[in-house]
């Protein structure tokens, strides 16, 4: 799929700050494969990431935040920097 322009933005500092370098598109994995894993392991760091995590892990299961199903997961863990995790319910 083809990457969104803040997404390559964000990735820039992983290429040398240069946004050139980094991929236009990436691999997509669906959501039946996750479902399927043995293990899933989803990585958030960053303020700008609050919200997707927050929506991921409080709000309801739905397809517009296809993460949220990974609550339903057998075994699911999620590893968080403070601020993505700075909207989560205590």
């Amino acid at each position: 799929m083809q990457l969104h322009r803040r997404s390559r933005e964000s990735n820039a500092e992983l290429f040398d700050g240069d946004v050139k370098r980094v991929p236009r598109e990436a691999l997509t994995v669906g959501m039946s494969a996750i479902m399927c894993a043995k293990r899933a392991l989803m990585l958030a760091t960053g303020r700008e990431k609050a919200e997707a995590v927050g929506k991921m892990l409080n709000g309801p299961l739905t397809t517009r935040v296809p993460a949220s199903f990974l609550q339903l997961h057998r075994d699911a863990t999620a590893l968080l920097d403070r601020a993505a995790a700075s909207r989560l319910n205590p």
